[in-house]
């Protein structure tokens, strides 16, 4: 029994490593999102996050691509059907949670993520160059302060954003395992934000 267990164990271990963007907090539930609702986050252990204190602040929630097929150039790369069971997971997941914007990155596997969660809330996706931090940081925090934002980062670079919202603190290259992450950000300032990581 416990040979078996221990197999089914590492296979779901390796399972959700597969991809270079499963993210994870292995064996620990803290942080695991129950709900997400207009006004806040809902975690499993009863905590409550709101999205603003005082009504002015932006939220930006910045989530990974799904898998997506390695045997094509990857920015033409389409998803594989875990990452399509992926997409519908983060559907439902932000159904009830009003987003006002979906920021996308220019590749056909980060479009497929999120035009659903776009169409869900009757919004289109806006392309944003991941080379340049501040534009996009200026129009979640200037141009539209305020909205709720579901923005898409490969997980290598999501760091670097990380970083340019709180400059000095360093954030470690995003991890793989067996939950999939979240990158809550709420402030009203680009370099004064609170972030939250977030698990589901």
């Amino acid at each position: 029994m416990r040979i078996f267990f221990f197999a089914l164990l590492v296979g779901f271990f390796f399972t959700g490593c597969k991809n270079e963007g499963t993210s994870a907090k292995v064996g620990n539930d803290q942080n695991m999102i129950s709900k997400i609702t207009a006004t806040e986050v809902q975690l499993k252990d009863g905590t409550k996050i709101p999205f603003t204190n005082d009504g002015g602040a932006s939220t930006i929630f910045i989530v990974r691509p799904g898998e997506y097929m390695l045997d094509q150039q990857r920015n033409l790369a389409g998803l594989t059907p875990a990452g399509q069971n992926y997409t519908k997971d983060l559907v439902n997941l932000f159904h009830d949670a009003n987003i006002n914007f979906v920021l996308g990155i220019g590749t056909r596997y980060a479009n497929e993520t999120v035009t659903p969660i776009a169409e869900d809330h009757g919004t289109k996706v806006l392309t944003y160059n991941n080379t340049d931090y501040g534009a996009f940081l200026d129009y979640v925090f200037v141009r539209e302060l305020g909205s709720k934002f579901v923005a898409i980062e490969t997980p290598e670079r999501i760091p670097e954003i990380l970083r340019t919202l709180t400059p000095g603190k360093i954030f470690p290259t995003f991890p793989k395992g067996l939950y999939n992450k979240i990158y809550m950000v709420t402030g009203k300032e680009r370099t004064r934000t609170t972030i939250h990581e977030l698990y589901f």
